[in-house]
């Protein structure tokens, strides 16, 4: 082992720019994330000819480091400026989404890493001064000189009850606080004739409805829409069967937009950590002495960026090691 081999659990927004800024320092970085794609909760389903991006629907640039991201995304094609019609909605930043889907956008971070898809971190291990991971398949992973989890909050708290470290990450995220989201994803044989291709409402049981198709670069001949429940509802609903809860957003999203068209595709996932509602207020954590760190869009905001924020500040933390 070197010192400079580094484990990144996660390979969300933060997780990639955390690998890419150490990739690009000339460390060894393997970026391990459980499920089959990349981006998190930047994430497009595609069902045949249907894609719906069912999680973060679009960002808003202010870091200025973003801002360089973006433009090389968008120069290479997989970013854009969406201008949807949203009446009543006034828009002080430009939105901007990944091309041909949301996903589209972690794919210049995420060209070249080596990344292990479908490998389920469950035990982080401290041992001789090296990190080892074990998998849900029984195998174990290392030695890393660097362990950095770029997972949600809870997850993170999971992973770190086996080892002791000068943090004590449960107590460090007590206040860190995470929403749930219901996300239907519904599909119309004819375009809607319908007033708007984005509904906001922080109030009601449909806290957002957004045209998918209306966005630059969309594939789908079909009128594909995305419908996120709010929180409070998701809560109450958490336990629900996801064919109840796609009918019961399908039917608000009927009566809240005045149609009665009959849905071609409904079906719904669950965000259990969408959203942040507390976050940690620090742009990362960071144990020198364990070589071990946590990022994600938890430490800051609830927004992309401040996952892209976090990870490039946490790699920050490890190039400053002497």
């Amino acid at each position: 082992m070197t010192e400079r081999t580094v484990a990144i659990v996660g390979a969300g927004l933060a997780g990639l720019a955390c690998a890419r800024a150490l990739v690009g320092a000339q460390y060894s970085v393997t970026v391990l994330e459980k499920s089959r794609g990349l981006g998190g909760r930047i994430a497009t389903r595609r069902v045949g000819g249907l894609a719906f991006d069912h999680g973060a629907q679009y960002f808003v640039v202010r870091d200025p480091g973003f801002r360089d991201y973006i433009d090389l995304a968008s120069a290479t094609g997989y970013a854009a400026t969406w201008l949807p019609a949203a009446p009543g909605m006034s828009r002080r930043e430009p939105w901007h989404v990944g091309v041909p889907g949301m996903s589209g956008i972690v794919k210049p971070l995420a060209a070249g890493l080596d990344v292990k898809r479908g490998l389920k971190v469950l035990k982080c291990e401290w041992r001789d001064g090296e990190w080892y991971l074990k998998t849900e398949s029984g195998d174990e992973l290392g030695p890393f000189a660097v362990l950095l989890l770029a997972v949600p909050a809870p997850q993170a708290v999971e992973l770190t009850r086996d080892f002791t470290s000068a943090l004590d990450v449960e107590i460090l995220l007590r206040n860190v606080r995470m929403a749930p989201c219901w996300a239907a994803m519904v599909a119309y044989a004819d375009r809607l004739d319908v007033h708007a291709d984005v509904l906001t409402d922080q109030e009601g049981m449909l806290a957002w409805a957004a045209r998918d198709v209306g966005k630059p670069g969309r594939l789908s001949t079909q009128d594909c829409w995305v419908l996120h429940a709010s929180s409070e509802w998701t809560r109450e609903h958490i336990d629900d069967p996801p064919a109840t809860v796609a009918e019961a957003l399908v039917a608000e999203f009927g009566k809240r937009m005045g149609f009665e068209a009959r849905a071609k595709y409904h079906a719904a996932h669950l965000w259990r950590y969408a959203r942040v509602e507390q976050p940690l207020g620090a742009p990362c954590v960071w144990d020198a002495k364990l070589r071990f760190g946590l990022c994600g869009d938890w430490c800051l905001d609830a927004r992309a960026e401040a996952a892209w924020s976090s990870g490039t500040s946490l790699a920050q933390q490890v190039l400053a090691v002497p």
